[in-house]
């Protein structure tokens, strides 16, 4: 069944699975996919603890990809491109994630969660 939305995202990450068949558990793309997970599910399941284990993966993501970044070698690699994508991603559902507790903290009149 393919519905509008399908449409417009077929194919984006579609590379990710064959990149982490292929890196270590201990690699930075390994480490943000983890933090986005673990950022989610924390989101859906109102746990707070998730949340601090979520930007600890994140940590350690963004250090090494610092590292991988300063080596001329690895910094043009998929997994590093990959990873710093990913990264944003991170960055923008944590982000909006506080916008909307912030909302809901000066307006708990006007905002409802849904």
């Amino acid at each position: 069944m393919r519905t509008k939305d399908t449409a417009y995202s077929r194919g984006h990450y579609s590379h990710l699975p064959h990149i982490l068949r292929s890196t270590n558990a201990d690699s930075p793309l390994s480490h943000v996919v983890n933090a986005i997970g673990l950022a989610h599910l924390s989101k859906k399941a109102n746990v707070k603890g998730m949340q601090v284990e979520a930007r600890e993966e994140y940590g350690k993501a963004v250090i090494q990809c610092r590292n991988l970044l300063l080596d001329p070698s690895t910094a043009t690699s998929d997994e590093v491109l990959t990873a710093v994508n990913l990264m944003g991603l991170f960055e923008v559902q944590l982000y909006l994630f506080l916008a909307v507790v912030l909302l809901a903290y000066l307006h708990p009149d006007h905002y409802v969660f849904i």
